[in-house]
């Protein structure tokens, strides 16, 4: 197994999404690819953002 070359995705949740999204699109350059609310959780947003193509 050889080192990590960079970061495909992450996945966020959190009951303020608007911050984290900003943050992550804007200042790190990541993408928003899905947003759900999460199952059993009121009022919390499951976000995913992408970063890259990386394998």
């Amino acid at each position: 197994m050889g080192l990590p070359n960079g970061v495909h995705h992450i996945a966020i949740c959190t009951k303020d999404i608007k911050g984290p999204i900003e943050f992550y699109s804007q200042v790190v350059g990541m993408e928003l690819v899905a947003l759900y609310w999460m199952h059993g959780v009121q009022k919390t947003c499951h976000g995913f953002l992408k970063m890259g193509n990386a394998p």
